[in-house]
């Protein structure tokens, strides 16, 4: 059976391909789906199967094949495996598919580290109507950056790891003892939106913000954001700023678009959460990495925080909805606060499901997938696409670019609900792959490779990937995903050896701005400051890194460092809204809301809980945010990571508290914005840069 969701691009047909093949069921790459994908291969007349499924049921099970990846003009991989998505169901946005930079060996990022060294980096724009970028290889990386070393985690080995120790906000480090953190660890992800932190950790922050926030009247809450403001009526607003402090020394400062999430002018919220358990991994999300150079040297096993232009091996970001996506066609479709919110919480529920503290440790929560004949619920999707071109001749495609995940996939015809078209060469040795998302969606179809074109000097034969023949899920008319995890199958290591397992992405902080997906460490300034990127072994696909405290308006948060170690951290481009442990997040919305009575509150959003009605303000002073991380490292949350607003009338603070301290913290995509993160994966750090977008 095959099943593709609507995407905006024509779907990837291997039979018009001449580098298109599929990858046998015997073949030691189709056995590597189990470590990348949670499930174990398919064969299907001795073609490999892939499966994988996500946290919301969505999934995507399909052809494992390789194929011709191109990432520029001179960076083309030849036999890049990937996903060929047959069976596709979710809410993937309209993408293509999603790009794999996890840990993994089917990351791109391993698939190319002969290339780029498993190094690669991206600045997340802080609006959708700027760019950000995703950039493979060290070439480029400026002395700026900064590192923080990634942890590993023997249950998590495709999640980025990073020691997270502490938060300020307005310049004072919150009072959270170390052990907060460590608890759990703390993941940094591409694709989570809002950051999530221990309990005590986000109770320390938002505490401290809310008192450096009375000045303004708190507005309703947004979802899982419960610290928002009204700031309609302020011509002008002070926000405290909020670093993050992680291991080696490294303090990150959060762009004032990571700070404040803006639902409206009335309605400005805290763009952080608590987990609800202490025991739930930390997510350090995408909308407080905006405008960092975060750069992932994978092989070095540390990661990088810090401001950087444009690289060579350059891919350009942008916002799926802003007006410089081709996906943004229809207009109506758009979704609204609430439903990126929930979408986001869907991916958190996913990573929680796969990293949960047990006796200490943590487990991978992983079974054998059953896989939906029909839709699922939402998706936890990113909100940021990149264009790569595929086969020969170079077709492009919009994927959703992904942290979190080592497979990159995109639907195959033929599909139900697509063009027709002709299925791919099959044989009895064909290899088949399986991924399921936590809302249920998923992608199924043959593994096969194929020529990757980045750039027009970035050409990979040979890359694999999944081509989905039944895809459901709310994908939003994306082609599919590209995996930037740390596993073997990800674009991280497949394109290891030209980029050494280094690339850095900046987010665009609003939907008409453009950011860029960098591969190479060409290009990255001297400014990032890296923090290390922590190793664990339940989450081996994922970026860890370790916050080690919080800061709202200058003032460090009072949240014990073991808050954030319960579950730890992921940095995550996939997830919007960065998820705190509940202690974490609770103090962070105190604060807030404190140092925000001035602005009345107004009604939650999703989980958002704290949103203001700024509609009668002309200006309005929000606190900033920052982050502290392991390595001395301390970053400020641009705006649009403090505040998210979808009318003047509710903005909602951005961030959001896990349900449980045992639930790993997510750095969503948020907080990220326009921050250059540079991840360093072979070096084993992540690097934040200011100013990355530019």
């Amino acid at each position: 059976m095959t099943y593709c969701y609507k995407q905006r691009e024509p779907t990837f047909d291997p039979s018009k391909s001449t580098t298109y093949s599929n990858i046998s069921c015997n073949s030691a790459s189709c056995s590597q789906l189990s470590s990348a994908t949670g499930n174990s291969p398919g064969c299907s007349t001795s073609t490999c199967i892939y499966g994988i499924q996500y946290g919301d049921s969505s999934f995507s099970v399909g052809y494992f094949g390789q194929e011709k990846l191109t990432l520029t003009s001179t960076d083309v991989f030849d036999n890049f495996q990937f996903g060929c998505g047959q069976n596709n169901r979710g809410l993937f946005g309209g993408t293509a598919g999603l790009l794999g930079l996890g840990r993994d060996q089917l990351s791109i990022v391993s698939q190319t580290a002969k290339t780029y060294g498993k190094y690669f980096s991206y600045c997340l724009p802080s609006k959708t109507s700027s760019t950000g970028h995703l950039t493979f290889g060290k070439n480029g990386v400026p002395s700026t950056v900064k590192f923080t070393p990634l942890s590993v985690n023997s249950q998590g080995p495709s999640f980025y790891f990073i020691d997270i120790t502490g938060i300020s906000v307005g310049g004072r480090q919150l009072s959270i003892s170390s052990s907060v953190f460590k608890t759990a660890g703390t993941i940094i992800d591409s694709g989570t939106v809002i950051t999530r932190l221990p309990p005590a950790a986000y109770k320390a922050l938002r505490t401290t913000f809310r008192q450096q926030m009375t000045k303004y009247p708190m507005a309703q809450p947004v979802s899982i954001l419960d610290t928002c403001y009204d700031l309609s009526n302020y011509s002008t607003v002070t926000i405290p700023k909020i670093s993050f402090f992680f291991s080696g020394n490294l303090k990150t400062d959060i762009d004032l678009s990571g700070t404040l999430y803006v639902v409206s002018a009335s309605q400005i919220c805290l763009p952080f959460a608590g987990n609800s358990d202490a025991a739930d991994v930390g997510i350090f999300g995408n909308v407080q990495q905006k405008t960092l150079d975060v750069v992932y040297d994978v092989a070095g096993g540390k990661l990088g925080f810090g401001p950087g232009p444009k690289k060579k091996s350059s891919l350009k970001v942008v916002h799926r909805h802003g007006p410089c996506s081709q996906l943004n066609q229809d207009k109506a479709n758009t979704p609204t606060l609430t439903q990126i919110l929930s979408d986001d919480q869907s991916r958190v529920n996913s990573i929680h499901a796969q990293l949960t503290l047990n006796s200490g440790k943590i487990n991978l929560r992983h079974s054998k997938a059953t896989l939906p004949s029909q839709s699922g619920s939402v998706l936890g999707s990113p909100n940021y696409i990149v264009t790569v071109g595929l086969g020969s001749p170079k077709k492009d495609l919009s994927l959703i670019f992904d942290t979190g995940s080592d497979l990159t996939w995109t639907q195959c015809q033929p599909c139900v609900g697509s063009a027709p078209g002709i299925s791919p060469g099959c044989s009895t040795s064909t290899c088949i792959y399986a991924t399921q998302y936590g809302d249920k969606s998923f992608s199924i179809g043959y593994f096969g490779q194929e020529k990757l074109t980045l750039t027009s000097n970035d050409v990979f034969n040979s890359f694999l990937f999944g081509c989905g023949q039944n895809n459901r899920g709310l994908f939003r008319g994306s082609a599919g995903l590209l995996g930037l995890g740390r596993g073997k199958l990800s674009i991280v290591s497949q394109t290891a050896q030209k980029y050494g397992k280094y690339f850095s992405y900046c987010l665009p902080s609003s939907s008409s701005s453009t950011g860029h997906l960098t591969f190479g460490k060409n290009g990255v300034s001297s400014t990032v400051i890296f923090i290390p990127l922590s190793i664990n072994s339940q989450g081996t696909s994922f970026y860890f890194i370790d916050i080690t405290g919080i800061s709202v308006g200058g003032r460090q948060l009072s949240i014990s460092s073991s808050v954030f170690k319960t579950a730890g951290t992921i940095i995550d481009s996939g997830t919007v809204i960065t998820r705190l442990p509940p202690a974490a997040y609770k103090a962070l919305r105190t604060t807030f809301r404190r140092q925000m009575t001035q602005y009345p509150m107004a009604q939650p959003t999703s989980v958002l809980d704290t949103c203001y009605d700024l509609s009668s303000y002309s200006t309005v002073t929000i606190p900033t945010i920052g982050f502290f991380f392991n390595g001395n490292v301390y970053i400020d949350i641009d705006a649009s990571g403090i505040l998210a607003g979808s009318s003047a009338s509710q903005f909602c603070l951005a961030f959001a508290g896990n349900s449980n301290a045992s639930d790993v913290g997510i750095f969503g995509n948020v907080q990220q914005g326009t921050l250059d993160v540079v991840y360093d994966v072979a070096g084993g750090k992540l690097g934040f840069g200011l100013g990355g977008c530019a």
